[in-house]
């Protein structure tokens, strides 16, 4: 059995990776499982010390990384998103399409998007519109961290983004935020 992907969030002191460390420990000994500290990396806002940095490396026996790489071929975004983020990907799909003739190619490109989210019954594709989807999932995200507000993925969320303000008043303007949250 393995646990793959796991994200630990913690202040950056030696402390807090004592902490890391005894969890991690009493982890693998309940689970009977190991951590790979070859294959584990500890990611630092650019504000971190730098010989704070190297403590807590040492104490954990993790590499520091710069970036996080890919997740199942998607970067996984640490910064701002450019033209270049994703262009290994429009690469590999260039590449892909490349050996394939015209003729085999869906004609489903030829046709308005407005047309492919059309229902079915009005001839349509039936696709969901991505804009209409992500507001709707967007609305469910405001909605749950109005509704559950004690939940550990919203006090994150709240700290992150509201700075000490209401929360509420953040909606319906444009803040200062990550690219991958606007």
């Amino acid at each position: 059995m393995f646990a793959d992907d796991v994200i630990l969030l913690g202040a950056a002191n030696k402390e807090q990776a004592r902490v890391i460390t005894k969890c991690l420990h009493e982890f693998c000994v309940m689970s009977g499982q190991k951590i790979s500290t070859q294959k584990s990396i500890v990611y630092f806002l650019a504000n971190t010390n730098e010989a704070v940095a190297i403590e807590v490396c040492n104490t954990l026996g993790i590499q520091r990384t710069e970036d996080f790489g890919l997740h199942l071929g998607v970067p996984a975004i640490n910064g701002r998103v450019t033209n270049t983020t994703f262009q290994h990907v429009i690469t590999r799909v260039d590449r892909r399409l490349a050996g394939w003739k015209a003729k085999c190619l869906s004609l489903a490109h030829l046709v308005a998007w407005n047309v492919v989210t059309k229902e079915k019954t009005k001839g349509g594709l039936g696709l969901r519109s991505m804009h209409q989807l992500n507001s709707a999932y967007l609305m469910k995200l405001g909605w749950r961290l109005q509704t559950v507000p004690n939940a550990l993925w919203a006090k994150i969320l709240r700290e992150k983004y509201s700075r000490g303000r209401d929360i509420n008043q953040l909606f319906g303007r444009k803040v200062a935020c990550s690219n991958v949250w606007r």
